[in-house]
This record gives structure tokens, sequence and C-alpha cells, in this order.
């Protein structure tokens, strides 16, 4: 139709949506990272007998002076 083969054409099409899905990958993970370290992604299951360190509760410190 346009003078190129279509095998051609469909794998330079399956390149460009490989390289859109990784980097919608990519991002996603950032994001879903993102999301963690400031505080409002899933929480670990603390059922598993894994102690918790006093550092790890984001509790504010107060000084006694």
């Amino acid at each position: 139709m346009f003078g190129l083969p279509a095998g051609e054409f469909l794998i330079g099409i399956g390149f460009a949506l490989f390289g859109v899905g990784t980097w919608f990958l990519g991002l996603g993970i950032a994001y879903l990272l993102y999301r963690r370290w400031r505080g409002d992604g899933p929480r670990a299951n603390r059922d598993d007998r894994t102690p918790v360190v006093a550092s790890a509760r984001r509790v504010p410190v107060r000084s006694r002076f």
C-alpha cells in the first residue's frame, strides 16, 4: 500500500510498543516506590514475627530541653 513491506512495518510497530511498554512499566514501578517512600503505600505484614524497631515507626522524638 505504501510501498513498504508489511513485515517491516509490523516489526517497527512492535518495537515502538515494546519501548512504550517498558517506559510505562518503569514509571509505574517508580511511582509505587515513591508512594511507599512517602508513606502512602501498602504496609508491611507484621504477623510474620518480625521485630519492629522504634526507628521504623516514624514517631516524632521530643527533646527534654
